[in-house]
């Protein structure tokens, strides 16, 4: 790389000294470098390795720019130019790895039905969020969920959901999918499910379940709701952490819940009509104790 490549690349990771750029600033050109940290600094993108990047950038400029002996003094405005360029399209192409806008989301203690082009529905529980590629819909039936959701899909090509837990996929059925922190839950309620996770695979079909936690797939269990339990004003839970637990509460009722970490597992419910109610129904069977102060919606929970 070029002495004036390294310093521009100096310049980027904030490494040059006080007496470089006092000299920038003395030849005119660190208000040219200012404009230009302007142009980049609002664009919202994943961390990424500057200087593996601009070396990457820099090699394809040939040997012969390479080895060509810049000016002593001097950064020439063409320079800092051409490489302003390089460096906008390589942000350019990295902002469409940023985290995507959700299509579709529920607010905390709010549910959601959204319709998609096929005329299937997803239905968002507290806290929830989707992402897909419209343009794309009809010939990629591909959503990205987060939270849970119940799904009503028409039928087509294959339907996927992905979650950060797992991958469900179907052709036509009504299923629920949960994958909050380290756990995937799925019920199938009409038609066949497949789940995949940490390599297994399994096949759901008509009011069946199965619960994969931290990775691990459990066995497959029936169910006799036709529709999630969420949806009718409770929560469910088995086997799950109960830090889980808490944090579906402080959605659903869009309150903060002081606890002390736990590696506890959970098995029951708790409603969504009455706070106290739900807190009883966790905390009773866990031993636990719980105060409230409803003004700053805060609870406190402990042994």
């Amino acid at each position: 790389m070029s002495d004036i490549d390294t310093l521009y690349a100096r310049w980027l990771d904030g490494e040059l000294s006080a007496e470089e750029i006092k000299s920038l600033k003395a030849s005119g050109e660190w208000v040219e470098l200012e404009e230009l940290l302007k142009a980049t600094k609002d664009l919202d993108l994943p961390a990424y390795d500057k200087q593996a990047a601009l070396d990457k950038l820099m090699s394809d400029k040939g040997a012969n720019a390479i080895n060509q002996k810049p000016e002593a003094h001097r950064i020439k405005m063409s320079t800092i130019l051409s490489a302003a360029a390089s460096l906008l399209l390589l942000l350019g192409a990295l902002f469409f790895l940023r985290e995507e806008a959700p299509d579709a989301k529920a607010e905390y203690g709010e549910i959601v039905t959204h319709v998609l082009q096929d005329n299937s529905k997803v239905t968002l529980n507290d806290g929830s969020s989707v992402v897909y590629d419209e343009n794309n819909w009809a010939t990629m039936r591909l959503i990205k969920l987060t939270g849970e959701a119940l799904f009503e899909v028409e039928k087509g090509s294959r339907f996927t959901v992905e979650t950060i837990n797992g991958t469900i996929e179907v052709l036509g059925t009504a299923f629920n999918v949960r994958a909050w922190d380290t756990n995937l839950y799925v019920e199938c309620y009409h038609g066949k499910v497949r789940v995949s996770a940490n390599g297994e695979n399994t096949e759901l079909t008509q009011l069946q379940s199965i619960n994969v936690v931290e990775g691990k797939m459990g066995n497959i269990e029936s169910i006799n709701n036709e529709k999630p339990l969420w949806s009718s004003g409770s929560s469910r839970f088995k086997e799950e952490n109960l830090n889980s637990v808490f944090s579906e509460l402080e959605r659903q009722y869009d309150i903060k819940v002081d606890r002390p970490s736990s590696l506890r597992k959970f098995t029951g419910i708790f409603s969504h009509t009455d706070l106290d109610t739900a807190l009883q129904q966790i905390t009773k069977p866990m031993g636990l104790k719980y105060s409230t102060n409803k003004n700053s919606k805060r609870v406190i929970i402990s042994n």
